[in-house]
């Protein structure tokens, strides 16, 4: 009744207002009143949600060559660069393209060199409604902050689940959160990794608790079969990796680590 034409209403994190959207859509409906409402939630929040709502799903893709070009645009008006300031415009868009692998979330942070992003990170692994789907995270940027995938098979061994249980798991509370990616076409090898290495140490550094990084780097060597390229990879990774190694915390955890590394 405030309104005299149909209303339109722009809600953010819509996932944490699921009962007060769906009681607006009832009454709205019980008033015959015409409404739009734009909703925007993070993919695996979305989906953890239990709305009724048949709703058209726009999902925001990497950015584009032309977003990219309008986006150098505005962080160069507002003085912004920093990082990319000396830069050619071609070595800047490379750079965004390749480096930041088209994400707009890293290349802010790293371009204006505000931290406050990692905030957002932290608080979308919060957001991840289970416990094994976010314990499978922080395995999963264990493994890809040094750009290593953490092979598939592995899962059911590290969260002590069966396959079938995980993968239905993965679908409701971390899509868009954790890819799979296909290593081996002819063996049907896939791996998990996060949207960008920078994403998963972030998320690995303020998201994991020091004295539980070491048992994951434990269980994560004992499970690892170098007969696997994806898992070769992953331990020279390991073994090569200074801040890795640091992040676990007490001598003793280092030792046992690099005991584990030479059995």
């Amino acid at each position: 009744s405030l309104f005299p034409y149909d209303p339109v209403f722009v809600i953010d994190n819509a996932a944490d207002y699921n009962i007060q959207i769906n009681n607006s859509i009832h009454r709205l409906r019980e008033i015959s009143r015409k409404a739009m409402f734009l909703l925007g939630a993070r993919l695996n929040e979305w989906r953890q949600s239990p709305f009724s709502v048949n709703a058209t799903e726009y999902i925001i893709e990497p950015l584009s060559d032309q977003e990219i070009d309008r986006l150098l645009a505005c962080l160069e008006k507002h003085g912004e660069l920093n990082q990319l300031e000396n830069l050619t415009p071609e070595i800047r868009f490379s750079v965004i393209k390749q480096k930041h692998k088209q994400e707009l979330l890293v290349t802010l942070r790293e371009a204006t060199e505000d931290k406050s992003f990692d905030a957002i990170l932290e608080d979308e692994f919060r957001g991840i409604g289970d416990t094994d789907i976010r314990r499978i995270y922080l395995y999963v940027c264990c493994f890809y902050q040094n750009g290593a995938y953490l092979r598939d098979m592995i899962l059911p061994d590290l969260v002590e689940m069966p396959h079938s249980g995980i993968y239905d798991k993965l679908r409701k509370f971390a899509e868009g959160v954790i890819q799979f990616d296909c290593l081996d076409e002819i063996n049907q090898i896939y791996g998990l990794r996060a949207r960008h290495r920078t994403i998963a140490s972030v998320v690995w550094e303020r998201c994991s608790v020091m004295t539980e990084r070491g048992g994951i780097l434990h269980k994560s060597l004992s499970l690892l079969n170098l007969n696997h390229k994806a898992d070769k990879d992953a331990f020279e990774q390991f073994i090569r990796s200074d801040s890795l190694v640091d992040s676990i915390g007490s001598l003793e955890a280092k030792l046992k680590f690099f005991e584990e590394a030479c059995r």
